[in-house]
């Protein structure tokens, strides 16, 4: 997973101290415990997908920011995770691509299976793969996940 300027795990640090919450209070806020989220910003474990947008929908803003994708921050709605949105997306993504799920699959470096069990709204897609698709296809995470009509990282 290659991360740009700064990483996910300051990100997450420096957006928690900006608009002043401290760890235990956003644990909270997560139904998570305190050493949990403290692993988050250490860089010890990525942050999962429903915990990331959370996050985002608490501070109001946009995904591709907590994720080190873009340093332009984004005021946006609170959204629910919604499986079916983003299949939808990633199956725009595939036809305008171009590409059939092997060769999506092989360029993320994941089998198949996990790939079409995300196009059947069967799991939620997990946090490194949704970077990685928008690493690899400059494909906002936002857009993916329905919070924006963008489709591109902005840069």
């Amino acid at each position: 997973m290659q991360i740009i300027n700064t990483t996910i795990h300051e990100r997450l640090k420096f957006t928690r101290i900006y608009f002043g919450y401290s760890q235990t209070e956003l644990a909270k806020m997560l139904d998570v415990k305190q050493s949990v989220y403290a692993n988050w910003e250490l860089n010890k474990r990525l942050i999962p997908l429903r915990h990331l947008i959370s996050l985002a929908n608490i501070y109001q803003i946009n995904v591709d920011y907590l994720l080190a994708l873009t340093d332009i921050q984004i005021h946006q709605k609170p959204i629910n995770v919604d499986k079916v949105i983003i299949s939808r997306n990633l199956r725009i993504l595939l036809y305008e691509l171009k590409i059939n799920v092997k060769t999506f699959a092989k360029n993320l470096n994941v089998s198949c299976s996990p790939i079409y069990n995300y196009l059947n709204c069967k799991n939620l897609i997990p946090t490194y793969v949704l970077y990685d698709i928008a690493r690899n296809y400059n494909i906002s995470t936002d857009w993916i996940l329905g919070r924006t009509s963008q489709k591109n990282i902005l840069k």
